[in-house]
């Protein structure tokens, strides 16, 4: 080889290494910029996204309540029966041994004249022992005189919109209809608070009661569940009602005028939240709704992790299934005016908050922590998360001490709830399925494990004395080896009987909820970087998010099954 051509190749080789240079300076120049320009648009998209609690806390706060009219007022004191409108009572239900009972004879009881009040049980039970339960239950109210009857589909399609649009065809001539699931007890009085506000208003579609909650204080699960929906019950439907926007119906433990349904289309089957999707219907073609706070319906939050799960799946799906059904709809109509508009297109797609969540512990975080320079738009989106999420506890006082934990409760519920957003966006068949949440039954025990327990193995006691019995009256000597005898010593001790049993149930239910126990893995490396690189505010927070991850990734929350 010449001379010549090795000096071409010397020359082309620092042609390419100075090349490579100034390549590497320009992106080291470059990509901060880029970096903080990134940061600042999506925290001020997170903080947006987060103001809206503060706008439902200033008109919860700052308007002023509507009043309510009293049943004497629509129906005066000299009425007779007749002059009460028929209101019918659906009970849908589907395998509900534990809770079926108790709604029937809660509706049964409701002070309302016998002969205007009708009841529908619209069972689609499959289970043999529930459909015996219903059938007992509505045959021995029938027999005082109550009108009610059971309703059972062929088939389970379009499921509860399915099994109340097969209800309303018994009751075309009914004004009103009050819908109840089955874990829910109203008290005697709910007709008389609730339908003087519907009666009152002809143009009115529904009222919503406010929901409270039998088991609160069971679990650390039905704590933070009683902190998510007293804000939403407390503040944001109250808050909405009282600036005249458009709130929910929330699917049970409410009152429809007929007419408003048919007058929506009726119930659709196409989507997993039928309530919000016929409660928007009708709010577009100009009906008002009426929430009652002072009127409080009990209910059983969901004590199990998988159930709940279940529950929220459906919640935070179904809003993405009529974003995309209704969205053309709601920039078409005149019935409502333009900043009705944009508060409805708002509440379709406020659930991204859980993706901005997500997103800030994944990309936020680590890149506040390589590029020191956007350090300050990471801390200001972890302080309004803090901010914001914890104002939340102010609507449940007697457990704000739990603020905190509730915040990292819900970042660690963000991840889950991003999923099943993107599943409904995209109409998953996940998303299709309506997968009922499990009932367990009316209860203020939080020890209702082990009362199940006692109920169905005999004390060891009795047991003990069972025995002892016996032996004296047959006369048989009892030997047992010194092994044996250790452990019918630790069989009797109660406490170590109850953590066996404790890990009994919990091995069998065990699950491994990956994509959380993957998320916090990774928010343990963030950790370990944060402190690394000298941010132990960012640290902590991020560790606590990382150990709440690691709590649902694993299932130790709530009652085990």
């Amino acid at each position: 080889m010449d001379i010549g051509a090795i000096l071409s190749i010397g020359s082309d080789n620092d042609l390419y290494y100075n090349g490579t240079i100034i390549c590497e300076d320009y992106v080291q120049c470059i990509l901060p910029d880029v970096a903080r320009i990134v940061m600042i648009l999506f925290t001020i998209l997170y903080v947006i996204v987060h103001a809206d609690r503060l706008v439902h806390i200033l008109c919860r706060f700052c308007l002023k309540k509507k009043p309510y009219p009293t049943l004497y007022e629509v129906i005066p004191p000299s009425s007779t029966e007749l002059d009460y409108p028929i209101v019918a009572i659906q009970l849908p239900m589907m395998n509900e041994v534990e809770c079926g009972e108790a709604i029937i004879e809660a509706a049964c009881n409701l002070d309302w004249p016998k002969s205007r009040l009708i009841i529908q049980v619209l069972d689609d039970s499959s289970d043999k022992r529930a459909i015996s339960v219903i059938n007992n239950c509505v045959d021995e109210w029938a027999k005082r005189g109550i009108q009610i009857n059971v309703y059972r589909r062929p088939h389970r399609h379009g499921f509860k919109a399915g099994s109340l649009i097969y209800g309303m065809t018994f009751i075309r001539h009914v004004e009103y209809i009050c819908i109840f699931d089955a874990d829910f007890l109203p008290t005697k009085d709910f007709l008389t608070k609730a339908m003087p506000s519907i009666m009152h208003d002809p143009t009115c579609a529904f009222v919503q009661a406010r929901w409270t909650y039998t088991n609160s204080n069971e679990s650390f699960l039905t704590r933070m569940q009683t902190m998510i929906l007293n804000f939403h019950f407390k503040c944001e439907q109250e808050g909405r009602y009282r600036a005249s926007f458009f709130f929910n119906f929330n699917g049970t433990a409410a009152i429809w005028r007929t007419s408003a349904i048919e007058d929506a289309g009726g119930w659709h089957t196409d989507t997993v939240v039928e309530d919000l999707d016929l409660s928007l219907r009708a709010h577009l073609n100009g009906w008002n709704s009426v929430y009652l706070y002072d009127v409080e319906c009990l209910n059983e939050l969901p004590p199990t992790l998988s159930a709940y799960l279940s529950q929220q799946y459906r919640w935070v799906s179904g809003p993405m299934q009529v974003a995309l059904k209704l969205i053309r709809r709601i920039y078409r109509t005149r019935d409502i005016s333009l900043s009705k508009k944009l508060f409805c297109f708002w509440f379709l797609i406020r659930y991204y908050v859980n993706l901005c969540q997500v997103l800030s512990l994944i990309i936020m975080v680590p890149m506040s922590i390589w590029f020191p320079t956007t350090r300050i738009c990471s801390l200001i989106s972890m302080y309004t998360t803090l901010f914001t999420t914890g104002t939340t506890a102010l609507f449940t006082f007697n457990q704000f001490h739990y603020a905190i934990i509730y915040v990292m409760f819900v970042n660690g519920m963000a991840l889950f709830n991003t999923c099943a957003s993107i599943s409904g966006l995209l109409n998953f068949s996940s998303a299709r399925d309506w997968i009922v949440t499990p009932k367990f039954g009316f209860t203020t025990n939080n020890n209702s494990s082990t009362k199940k327990l006692d109920e169905k193995h005999f004390s060891t006691s009795e047991r003990n004395e069972t025995v002892i019995v016996l032996a004296e009256k047959k006369k048989i000597d009892q030997t047992y080896s010194y092994r044996s005898r250790i452990f019918k010593i630790i069989a009797n001790i109660r406490v170590i009987k109850s953590i066996c049993y404790w890990f009994k149930k919990r091995f069998q239910s065990f699950r491994l909820y990956k994509r959380n126990f993957l998320m916090s893995i990774y928010l343990y490396f963030i950790t370990w970087l944060a402190f690394n690189n000298s941010n132990p505010t960012l640290g902590i927070f991020v560790f606590c998010n990382a150990i709440m991850y690691t709590v649902l990734a694993f299932g130790y929350i709530g009652r085990f099954t």
